[in-house]
């Protein structure tokens, strides 16, 4: 992960589509569009809200908004988020 700023923290791709080892805890994310950045990574606002959302419309508005400079909407079909079952869900 990488910090972007005190708000948000980028999420590569190309981590996130990679299936789970066995055994490994993530939250699965199915069928989103998801905010991405220009070098193809997903947003995690405040280290708990990933921005992302099943309806095209709703991402589109707050990508409209000056939070968002160079952030496009993007469809992913699955995602795998790692997280510790203290954080999941």
């Amino acid at each position: 992960m990488v910090l972007v700023s005190e708000k948000f923290t980028k999420i590569p791709i190309a981590e996130i589509i990679k299936i789970p080892n066995d055994g490994e805890t993530v939250q699965l994310y199915k069928n989103r569009w998801w905010a991405v950045t220009e070098d193809d990574c997903i947003l995690l606002f405040k280290e708990h809200s990933y921005q992302c959302n099943t309806n095209i419309n709703i991402m589109e508005r707050v990508l409209q908004s000056k939070t968002h400079p160079g952030v496009k909407v993007q469809f992913i079909e699955t995602a795998y988020i790692p997280c510790e079952v203290t954080n999941c869900g």
